[in-house]
């Protein structure tokens, strides 16, 4: 649903508190070589991927002692890939956007693309009426995902197509297809799977 935003309730009271803690992190990353705090709005994440493997749980420690400090009830912490985030503590993640956004929608083929574990939620909602898409590679991990692209450049291929063509070809007459483009090997271009 393209312009809409949801918001938890609760998660939205606790805004200011997230730019007070990441305006705290800065502060204490500034001079740390290899760590970044990225403002994503309701939450922030700290990016700790180009530091070496032992300064990991240092990075995670400043950050939980930043929460207890500034948000302690409000914000919670937990471990992503390369990095921490801090989010509201509501019970509310990608799956609960995407289920909210499927029961307002009339319709439409939901289609969910992430590269991380915290995306797994919103794979499994979408799963039902939809296309969940990961990024990477598909024997990394255990994933809810249906289908998979190699990188960022063949996401962007992905949402290009249907932007441009594949909305229009799959409401088209034909041989139906609930899976939608189709990554070729070689070149990383779409084509749609019959």
């Amino acid at each position: 649903t393209e312009g809409v935003t949801n918001v938890h309730p609760v998660a939205e009271t606790y805004r200011p508190d997230v730019d007070r803690l990441c305006a705290e992190l800065r502060d204490v990353f500034d001079e740390e070589s290899g760590v970044a705090v990225e403002h994503r709005g309701q939450t922030l994440a700290v990016h700790h991927r180009r530091v070496p493997d032992s300064r990991a749980p240092a990075v995670w420690k400043a950050v939980a002692r930043a929460v207890g400090e500034f948000a302690s009830g409000t914000l919670s912490v937990r471990g992503g890939d390369g990095g921490v985030q801090v989010r509201p503590a509501v019970a509310w993640d990608r799956g609960s956007v995407v289920s909210s956004l499927l029961d307002e929608r009339t319709s439409c083929l939901p289609v969910f693309v992430g590269d991380a574990r915290t995306d797994e939620a919103g794979f499994r909602a979408v799963e039902r009426d939809g296309v969940g898409v990961r990024v990477g590679d598909a024997e990394d991990r255990a994933t809810a995902a249906t289908e998979f692209v190699g990188d960022a450049r063949e996401a962007t291929a992905l949402l290009e197509w249907l932007c441009q063509t594949g909305v229009e070809r799959l409401d088209a007459p034909g041989p139906a297809t609930r899976r939608g483009p189709s990554v070729g090997a070689a070149d990383g271009q779409y084509t749609k799977s019959n």
